[in-house]
C-alpha cells in the first residue's frame, strides 16, 4: 500500500513539476527584463514580480529536492555546487565586510544552478522544446517592444533622464554623449540581449512555416540588430557577429550537400562581414540624416549631439580605447594578490578595497567618476570575489562541459542539429561579452539567466542523444553475444 502510494505521488509530481517550470523561468525572465527595463527599474511593481519569482521559485526547489537523485546526475552539477561551497566560504571569511546582499544573491545562485541549469534528463523532449520555445517567444516579444521603442525615440533624436522610486535616475532613448539607451538601463547588457534574441529568431523562422509568424520574427531580427547597432556596444557588436556567424556556418556545415565546409567557412565571412559593415553604413546613414534634419529644422535638435559615436567616452577618458576596463582589471589584479584564496565576496569588493586598498582604481576618489563593483569581465570578477578556490572551480566546470559536447557532438541527430547550434551560438554570444562587461557570475540580469537556462537546454538534449546511443550499442552487443 505505501509503495502504492508512493508511487502515485512521484507520478504527480512529474506531472506538477514541468508545468511549475515554464511558470517559474517565464516569471524569471519577466522579472529580469522589467528590472533592466529604465523605466521599471526601481519602481514598486518589480515587487510584484520578485514575490511571483521567488514564490515560483521556492515551490520548484522543494519539488526538486524531494525528487533531487533525479537531478544529481546532471552532467557537471557537482562543479556548480563546489562553486556555491566555495562562495559561500568567502561570504562567511568576509562577513566583516557585509552579509545581507552576499545572502541575496546566494539565493539567485542556487535558482541559475539548481533550477535553470539543472534538469531531469528523463523528461519528454517534446516537452522540453514546447518550454524552450515560449521562453523564447516570451523574451524575443518583450526585447522587440523595447526596441522598437528605442528606434522611434532614435529617429526622434529624443532622451531624457528618469528618477525611479527608489531613487535610481537611468538615461531613457537618446543620450547626449552619442548612444542608443532606449529602454534598456544598460546599453551593453541590452545590445547583448538583442544579440541573443536575434539568434533566438533566426532559429524560430526555421521552424516555423507560418508566414505572419516569420512576417513579426523578421521586423524582430531587424530591430535587435538595429538597437545592437545604434548602442554602440562593442562587445554586443562582437559578440553579435560571432554568435550569428558560428550559427550559421554550423547550419551549413550539416545542411550544405557538396563541398560542406568550403560553404560553412564561407557563410560565416559573409555573415560576419554584412554585419559588420552594416553597422557602419546605419551609423554613417543616420550621422548624415540628423545633421540633414539639424540644419533644414533648426529647431531643439540642435541642443542634442545629433551623431552616433563613442568619441565622448573616449574624451573622458583621455583615449582609453578599453574604456577604463584596463585600470578596472588592475584593480581586480590588486586585490587577487591581496586576498588570494578565498577572495573578498562579489557583494564586498567596494567596502574591501576602502579599507585594504585606498589607492586603487576602482573607488571613486581615484577615478573621478564613481565606484566600480563590477570588473566588467567574468574571469576577473571570478578572481576578486572568490580566489584560487573560485577560480579552479569556474575552471574544472569550463573544462568539463567543453569536454561533455566534444564527447557527445557525433552523438547528435540530424533533426536535433539546428536547436543545439542556436543554444550553443547563444551560449557562445553570451561568453564572448562576458570578458568585456559582468554577467554569467554574481550580476542576476537577462542575459546571466539567459546562459544558465540555455546552456541546461543543449546540456539536456545533448545528454538524452549520447544516452540513445549508448543503448544502441548496448543491444548491439548483446546481439552480438
Amino acid at each position: 500500500m505505501e509503495t502504492k502510494m508512493k508511487k502515485s505521488f512521484q507520478g504527480g509530481m512529474k506531472n506538477i513539476v514541468p508545468n511549475l517550470e515554464l511558470v517559474f523561468k517565464v516569471c524569471y525572465l519577466v522579472h529580469l527584463l522589467m528590472a533592466f527595463n529604465a523605466y521599471f527599474a526601481g519602481e514598486r511593481i518589480m515587487n510584484v514580480t520578485l514575490v511571483l519569482t521567488l514564490f515560483f521559485g521556492g515551490l520548484m526547489g522543494i519539488m526538486r529536492l524531494i525528487r533531487i537523485k533525479d537531478y544529481i546526475t546532471f552532467p557537471n552539477i557537482l562543479w556548480l555546487i563546489a562553486f556555491i561551497g566555495s562562495y559561500a566560504i568567502t561570504a562567511l571569511v568576509n562577513i566583516r565586510y557585509g552579509l545581507f546582499e552576499s545572502a541575496q544573491y546566494f539565493v539567485w545562485l542556487l535558482f541559475q544552478f539548481g533550477l535553470l541549469y539543472t534538469f531531469d534528463w528523463k523528461r519528454d523532449r517534446e516537452e522540453v522544446r514546447k518550454e524552450f520555445h515560449i521562453v523564447a517567444y516570451v523574451l524575443i516579444v518583450i526585447l522587440t517592444i523595447y526596441n522598437i521603442i528605442g528606434f522611434i525615440m532614435l529617429m526622434q533624436n529624443h532622451g531624457f533622464w528618469h528618477e525611479a522610486a527608489d531613487g535610481q535616475i537611468h538615461r531613457i532613448g537618446m543620450a547626449e554623449w552619442g548612444r542608443l539607451h532606449g529602454l534598456h538601463a544598460d546599453p551593453n547588457y541590452g545590445a547583448v540581449t538583442s544579440a541573443v534574441g536575434l539568434l533566438l529568431a533566426l532559429y524560430l523562422m526555421m521552424r516555423n512555416k507560418k508566414i505572419w509568424i516569420r512576417l513579426f520574427l523578421s521586423i524582430t531580427v531587424l530591430f535587435q540588430y538595429l538597437f545592437i547597432v545604434f548602442s554602440v556596444s562593442r562587445s554586443g557588436l562582437i559578440a553579435a557577429i560571432c554568435g550569428t556567424a558560428a550559427f550559421v556556418g554550423l547550419y551549413y556545415l550539416k545542411k550544405a550537400k557538396k563541398y560542406t565546409m568550403i560553404v560553412s567557412i564561407i557563410a560565416v565571412v559573409v555573415v560576419a562581414g554584412v554585419m559588420f559593415g552594416g553597422s557602419k553604413l546605419l551609423i554613417n546613414s543616420y550621422n548624415t540624416y540628423m545633421e540633414y534634419r539639424t540644419e533644414e529644422s533648426g529647431d531643439d535638435i540642435t541642443k542634442k549631439e545629433p551623431t552616433i559615436s563613442r568619441e565622448g567616452d573616449m574624451e573622458a577618458t583621455g583615449g582609453d580605447i578599453s574604456n577604463r576596463r584596463f585600470s578596472i582589471w588592475k584593480s581586480a589584479i590588486e586585490i587577487f594578490i591581496s586576498s588570494p584564496v578565498t577572495g573578498v565576496g562579489f557583494r564586498n569588493i567596494i567596502p574591501y578595497a576602502k579599507d585594504q586598498l585606498p589607492g586603487t582604481y576602482i573607488l571613486k576618489v581615484n577615478n573621478q567618476y564613481g565606484d566600480f563593483d563590477a570588473m566588467h569581465n567574468v574571469i576577473m570578477d571570478t578572481l576578486a570575489s572568490q580566489g584560487i578556490i573560485g577560480i579552479a572551480i569556474l575552471a574544472g566546470f569550463i573544462v568539463s562541459t567543453i569536454v561533455f559536447l566534444i564527447k557527445n557532438f557525433n552523438a547528435i541527430r540530424e533533426e536535433h542539429w539546428v536547436v543545439n547550434s542556436v543554444l550553443f551560438c547563444c551560449c557562445l554570444t553570451i561568453g564572448i561579452s562576458s570578458m568585456f562587461v559582468s554577467q554569467i557570475l554574481y550580476v542576476n540580469n537577462p542575459n546571466t539567466y539567459l546562459f544558465w537556462a540555455l546552456l541546461g537546454y543543449l546540456i539536456y538534449s545533448m545528454k538524452r542523444d549520447g544516452e540513445r546511443i549508448n543503448k544502441e550499442a548496448g543491444k548491439t552487443k548483446e546481439v552480438l553475444k
